[in-house]
């Protein structure tokens, strides 16, 4: 049947032949394909691309023509600066229909057939597309007026979409091999439906996703295809980490809800995952994705604090520390003070903002496992080495102490990060009471006082230096409560601040000599032997490697604020 506007096909093979020159053939068909495509209307693209489709029983079976023009119109559109109209191309195929050909497209029972992958592959990248154009409106001031009207079929193809893949899921976990150099040949199927599922989340709220009603399939298709990452995915999930990330869609996307619930939250963690998985298994998932070498920053961050909710849920909260979970979570931590020290030149505002609301998120996961247990029963994992908590919090005292001084954002929101570090230092002393009343042979107790005698003065000192270049009234209140609740909880153990500030004066003045100021250099940790230090001209305390060391610290590490001081 003749079709006014369609492209000549030629007789090159869309699937990969052994003909000598297919691969070049192929190259060069798709591009004039490609042109040919971009010159059509896009009226004419929505039709043309549904008749193609319904001359076809299954997409398994497909037709040469249909998987050429379909290749080459996801191809010819594929950059999101491609316009229509003044507004992105895929902005005007939804107002042309496409919703309603994804919609039937995403409905048919062969999409996840093993023969229908490279199909697959095209409807998510049209998925993907639509949702990317969907974004744009979002954000975009200059969005068309018909754009509202086109939320109910970008609605609709998403419920047929992730309901089908859903149905399907364990077609998804089917291995391939990698790349072999065929143009034609997928990515792994769940890879895509992973990253189409990342692209579609932000925008689940403007289509008003019913995500805890008839939308759900959609966040169990998430927790799915995270739960079943396997080891043929680590090479490939290493610096995007779409599988990984899903874990933390489901959250995001009932925040944004217009059903959300917490309720519904209930409902999901209880149902659709502990029930469906059961807590053991789901925290050691939980464990192995926090051990990743990669995950740090901003993405740690995010992913600490949307798996608090599974952490202390009922079910979940007596199992973190034979799962792995508070040690996994003890090593992030670690894992984010190393990057930071090993990058000392990125931004130092925001390494110490990270660092400081990783190093509470992970307290107050701390703090509801020890509530929820006996302080003997709690005191196992959280005081001996490797989690020991009470170096953890007189970090997170320091820290919070100098996101004050270097960040805007914290000094406006200063208030609630140090109300959360007072409410966990509160919340340890009547811990710290409790195991104080053991024997002295006791051997939490032990471990608790030798925490105690290696870091408690030291953040007391620091937290008190920092506080005298804070201004704001409130945060001095707010910092006095901390450095008094501190205090206290290192006299409920015994110690004596007289004794510890002698003890740590003279500690200070004996390894200034021999450390580099500069708390990025590789010197500031351990004595700098061979090396000459230079002391600071203006306090004559602090002691550097070189002019550069001193230059980063004076800049970056707080010594002109420090320096100022002392020579008043």
């Amino acid at each position: 049947m003749e079709r006014p506007g369609l492209p000549s096909f030629s007789g090159v093979s869309y699937w990969k032949t052994e003909e000598p020159g297919w691969e070049a053939d192929w190259a060069e068909e798709l591009a004039r394909l490609k042109l040919a495509v971009s010159q059509l209307s896009v009226p004419d693209t929505v039709r043309l691309w549904r008749e193609l489709y319904d001359d076809v029983d299954s997409p398994r079976n497909g037709s040469r023509e249909l998987d050429w023009y379909t290749r080459a119109l996801l191809e010819a559109s594929m950059n999101d600066a491609t316009e229509y109209e003044g507004h992105p191309y895929w902005v005007e195929m939804m107002r042309h229909g496409v919703c309603d050909l994804l919609t039937t497209m995403a409905s048919h029972d062969d999409l996840c057939h093993e023969d229908s992958e490279a199909w697959l592959g095209n409807i998510l990248q049209a998925a993907a597309s639509v949702f990317l154009a969907c974004k744009y409106c979002e954000t975009n001031e200059r969005v068309p007026d018909f754009v509202q009207a086109l939320w109910p079929g970008v609605l609709q193809m998403s419920l047929t979409l992730w309901d089908n893949l859903y149905a399907h899921r364990e077609s998804l976990l089917r291995p391939l091999n990698e790349d072999d150099g065929d143009p034609t040949k997928p990515d792994i199927p769940r890879r895509k439906v992973a990253m189409t599922l990342a692209i579609f989340a932000p925008v689940a709220h403007s289509t008003r996703f019913p995500a805890a009603s008839e939308g759900r399939n959609a966040l169990r298709l998430m927790v799915y295809l995270w739960f079943n990452k396997s080891h043929q995915d680590e090479t490939w999930d290493t610096e995007s980490k779409p599988l990984d990330h899903l874990i933390n869609l489901p959250s995001s996307i009932l925040d944004a809800s217009f059903e959300h619930t917490e309720d519904a939250y209930e409902d999901f963690i209880t149902n659709d995952i502990l029930g469906v998985y059961g807590p053991i298994p789901f925290l050691k998932r939980l464990a192995n994705m926090l051990k990743h070498p990669g995950l740090v920053d901003d993405t740690l961050q995010n992913t600490l604090w949307g798996l608090k909710r599974f952490a202390v849920h009922p079910r979940c909260i007596s199992h973190l520390h034979e799962t792995g979970m508070l040690l996994a979570m003890r090593q992030a931590y670690d894992r984010q003070l190393q990057h930071n020290s090993q990058n000392p030149s990125e931004d130092t505002e925001s390494k110490c903002i990270n660092e400081c609301r990783l190093s509470l998120q992970t307290l107050m996961i701390y703090r509801e496992v020890m509530r929820s247990r006996p302080p003997a029963e709690a005191a196992v994992p959280l005081l001996h080495k490797p989690l020991d908590v009470i170096q953890m919090i007189a970090r997170a005292i320091v820290t919070a102490h100098r996101a004050l001084l270097l960040s805007d954002q914290i000094a406006r929101e200063g208030d609630t990060e140090l109300q959360y570090l007072w409410t966990i230092i509160r919340t340890y002393r009547r811990f710290a009471e409790a195991l104080n009343m053991r024997t002295g042979k006791n051997t939490s107790r032990q471990a608790l006082k030798q925490s105690f005698e290696e870091n408690w003065y030291w953040a007391l000192a620091e937290a008190r230096e920092m506080a005298q270049c804070i201004s704001s009234e409130d945060h001095l209140s707010t910092h006095r409560s901390i450095i008094d609740a501190w205090k206290v909880l290192g006299e409920t153990v015994g110690l004596n601040e007289d004794e510890k500030k002698a003890a740590y004066e003279q500690e200070k003045l004996r390894r200034t000599a021999d450390i580099c100021g500069w708390r990025g250099c590789a010197h500031h940790t351990e004595v700098a032997r061979g090396i000459q230090l230079q002391v600071c001209k203006g306090c004559k305390q602090a002691w550097y490697c070189g002019r550069e060391c001193q230059r980063l610290d004076w800049k970056e590490g707080g010594h002109r604020v420090k320096c100022r001081r002392l020579k008043q």
